[in-house]
């Protein structure tokens, strides 16, 4: 679910949005004209982070667009060099968990934070987690991360047969 109203879609090409009521498509896509544009436009997760921005995480990296799918901020942590020398799997989970803040999973167990009023991305590791400490997955294997409210959070985990609950507020 992305709002009221519309479903988030991931297809091999891009994401989506389907309108429940008229049933409109609208695809979001990552203008790249490069040779890693192919890997730029398949998604992994979209996220509404506001009434006029969507977050959008890629197996390259990781965008905030405004309504018109304009880029408000890119984070390309892949690059051309890169094709066939390793493997493109950058973005995950996308969460929003408050009004300023996003969190997002990358290459397996990495956690970043994106903070909206700053346009600034971090990488949040043990040394600086805040308030954000009970996202790190420390190479665990979480099979599920899920955003179940504004502020639940659920992880479980096949590898050892665990459920985490988080309540941010």
């Amino acid at each position: 679910k992305y709002d009221q109203g519309n479903l988030s879609i991931m297809v091999r090409g891009s994401a989506a949005l389907l309108d429940t009521r008229s049933l409109k498509v609208n695809k979001f896509r990552c203008l790249d004209t490069t040779s890693l544009g192919k890997y730029s436009n398949i998604a992994y997760d979209i996220k509404k982070i506001s009434d006029k921005h969507t977050a959008l995480s890629t197996l390259t990296g990781f965008y905030i667009l405004n309504e018109h799918q304009d880029i408000r901020f890119k984070y390309q942590k892949r690059t051309e060099s890169e094709i066939n020398k390793r493997r493109i799997y950058f973005g995950h989970e996308i969460f929003k968990v408050s009004k300023d803040d996003v969190l997002f999973y990358a290459e397996e167990f990495d956690l970043y934070h994106y903070s909206f009023s700053k346009n600034k991305l971090e990488k949040i590791n043990t040394q600086n987690t805040g308030i954000f400490k009970e996202f790190l997955i420390n190479n665990h294997d979480w099979t599920v991360k899920e955003q179940i409210s504004e502020h639940e959070f659920i992880f479980i985990s096949n590898y050892d047969k665990t459920i985490k609950y988080i309540n941010t507020q």
